[in-house]
């Protein structure tokens, strides 16, 4: 049987048409956690087959730069442990020898209070802080994954919700 040229030029089209276009996204499902295992469809995927974006993996950790103000106030039992971290207010000498300048002393103590306190007032809060990803996919979570070098490989993207 004669093959169509017709139908061979379309299919030759569509071949190389396709290497010009990027992959599309599909969804996967969590199947296991530990190990991690996806299913596409009904194609397993274990570990070597996919790439994961950082965050969604437990133990990822992130530096955070917090600021915050605002106006606290507290009626009751309070607790309180850190670092006070402060110095004594300049002072000075009187016989002008570079002992008797004007100085200071660091404070680094310690510090733990429990009791009744009541206070009102403004505050700034500012400092940076690590943070701890915890286990965030569970077994069923749908994903979104991109398929790269011929569905051979996976890039884990995120994790997607229906909102109905």
């Amino acid at each position: 049987m004669k093959k169509d040229p017709y139908v061979e030029i379309l299919m030759m089209m569509q071949k190389e048409g396709a290497k010009s276009n990027p992959p599309s996204f599909c969804l996967g499902k969590v199947v296991s956690e530990t190990p991690l295992e996806i299913k596409v469809d009904e194609l397993p995927l274990a570990a070597d087959d996919f790439l994961i974006a950082d965050y969604l993996v437990e133990g990822y950790k992130r530096s955070l730069q917090v600021t915050s103000q605002g106006t606290m106030s507290n009626n009751g039992e309070s607790s309180i442990q850190g670092n006070l971290t402060s110095s004594t207010q300049n002072t000075s000498g009187g016989s002008g020898e570079d002992s008797f300048a004007s100085h200071n002393h660091s404070i680094n103590n310690q510090a733990t209070f429990n009791g009744s306190c009541e206070s009102t007032g403004p505050y700034t809060l500012s400092g940076e802080s690590e943070v701890e990803f915890k286990p965030y996919l569970k077994k069923g979570d749908l994903l979104a994954l991109m398929p790269m070098d011929g569905e051979q490989l996976y890039i884990v993207v995120c994790k997607v919700v229906s909102l109905v």
